[in-house]
Formats: structure tokens, sequence, C-alpha cells
């Protein structure tokens, strides 16, 4: 009897002991929402199914979020953690629930308080697509899906990487900088407009760029260009742009990217046109003393 269940829960719940309220659940989920023997023996009554359905998430749901108002009221780990493993209960038992979006977020703000960074993103993340356009937390869940990752990023030990552009080859993007592209690119796609988002495209770019990843890192850096030419984000990325393709004696490369970028917002900056110039100039120089090495005279007089 569902009943019977919900009065142990609430018994040890006044004993203090949520470690066996838990418990409780979890056989309430067994019993009166999966295929068992009681919901065999009782199949035909389906209110009565029905009913027990309904007591066992009311439960959950209560208790979840009781011991989580606890937890951060009385800043216990006992009551918070209970909190988490009834969540998780809830969300495995009622994932289609409509009160699971809140819940899942619930979750995922414990689990980042515990720094389990990389579980709290990624239930952040499924909170920031499930209802994108109106979802009450798609902002914040995006966003802390973001924090998150940075959090554990910042506690990683990296091997040294070579100076920014000079990588002979492509170098394996750790699993953490790649679920940090992840969420910074899922935080301008849910948030386009977002001013925000205009850093993360350009820390995106970087961590292609500086792990030699340079095809995928210029486009990155020319959508950030193209798109944002009156940031600082979309400036810096012209200067790489050019710098790496100078760097790499690109010449010809080069000199069409100056000349498109002349043509651009950027061209009308005072700043940025006078880095604009001078690359070209030098590029100018290098690609016509190229040329005329290779005797390719009438190329080089142009």
């Amino acid at each position: 009897n569902p009943e019977v269940y919900a009065n142990l829960v609430e018994l040890y719940d006044l004993a203090g002991n949520p470690k066996k309220v838990y418990e409780v659940l979890s056989e309430m989920s067994r019993m009166f929402t999966k295929d068992s023997v009681w919901t065999a023996v009782f199949n035909k009554d389906q209110s009565l199914v029905a009913d027990a359905v309904k007591k066992t998430e009311h439960n959950m749901h209560r208790y979840g979020t009781l011991y989580h108002q606890r937890g951060q009221k009385l800043e216990n780990k006992k009551f918070l953690t209970a909190a988490a493993q009834i969540y998780t209960l809830y969300l495995d038992t009622f994932e289609k629930y409509p009160t699971s979006y809140e819940i899942r977020y619930y979750l995922a703000d414990i689990l980042f308080d515990f720094e389990k960074y990389s579980e709290s993103a990624d239930h952040y993340t499924t909170v920031a697509f499930a209802d994108p356009k109106k979802g009450k937390y798609t902002q914040q869940a995006a966003m802390n899906a973001v924090l998150a990752i940075q959090k554990l990023d910042q506690k990683q030990k990296y091997d040294k990487l070579p100076p920014a552009g000079q990588a002979t080859n492509a170098i394996e993007i750790p699993g953490v900088k790649k679920k940090l592209v992840a969420v910074l690119d899922n935080y301008v796609k849910l948030l386009p407009q977002d001013k925000r988002g205009y850093q993360m495209r350009y820390t995106a770019a970087e961590v292609y760029f500086l792990h030699g990843h340079y095809e995928s890192a210029m486009a990155r850096f020319d959508a950030i260009a193209q798109e944002l030419p009156t940031t600082d984000q979309g400036k810096a990325s012209v200067k790489i742009i050019l710098a790496y393709n100078s760097e790499k004696k690109d010449w010809k490369t080069t000199l069409e990217l100056c000349e498109k970028f002349i043509k651009s917002p950027y061209g009308k900056d005072k700043t940025m046109n006078g880095f604009i110039v001078k690359i070209q100039k030098n590029a100018s120089f290098n690609y016509a003393f190229a040329l005329a090495q290779n005797n390719d005279h009438i190329e080089a007089a142009r």
C-alpha cells in the first residue's frame, strides 16, 4: 500500500534520517511506478495504480525540495546530499513530468556547490535547451553551464603548449577544453543577441588556435570579424588572422585579407586601418620580393 510507504517516509524524516527517506522513496519508485508484483496484481484497477504513482511523485517532490531548503538554510551537506539523491531519483522516475524542469535545475545547483562541475553543466545544459524561447531558466542555466566548466578548467593541469600560432601539428584538445567550447557555443546558440556571448565566441576560437587547429580557428575568427566589426573581439580577430598569415609568410593570402578588411568597417577605424595598412605594406614588399626571386617580374611589378 503506497500510504504505508508514505507514512514510513514521514516517520524517518521525523527521526532525522534522510538516508532512510531516500531508500523508502526508491522502493516506492520501484514498486509503484515500474513493472512489479504490485502493479501486476492491481493492473486492472487503473485508478489505484494512478493514485500510487501520484503519491510517489508527490513524496519525491516534497522531500527533495524540503531537504534542499533545509540544507541551504542550515548549510548542512547531509540534507543537500539527500536532496540531490531524491532529485536524481525523481528525474529517473518522472523525467517527462513538467516539474522535472525545475527539479533538474535545482539538482544542477547542488552539484555545482558540491564542485561536481561536469555533471552540473550537463544538467544545466539540458535545462537550457528544454525550452529555449520561454524557459524560466534558459539564460541562467546556459550561463551556469559555462561557469561550471570554467571552474573545472581552472582546476586542470595541462601540458605546456607551443607559442601561439607555431604548432607544427594539431594538438589533441583535452576533454575539458572540448567541453568548454561546447558550453560556450551552446550559450551563443541559445542567446545570439547577448553581448556576453562575444567573448565566449573569441575564447572558443582561441582554444582551437592555441592547440594548432588553425583551419577551425581561422574560420571562427573570420566569422567573429565579419559579424562583430564594432567589438573588441572583432578587432582582435582581424589582428590574429592577419598576424597568423603573415607569420606563415603566406603573402598572397595576407594581401587578399588586407584588401577585404580595408573595404570593411575596419578600414574606417583609424587604429585598425593603420594596423592593416602596416601588414599590407610588409606583405606587398615580401610578395614582390618572392616573385622576383622566382623570376616572375611581371607579377611582381603589379
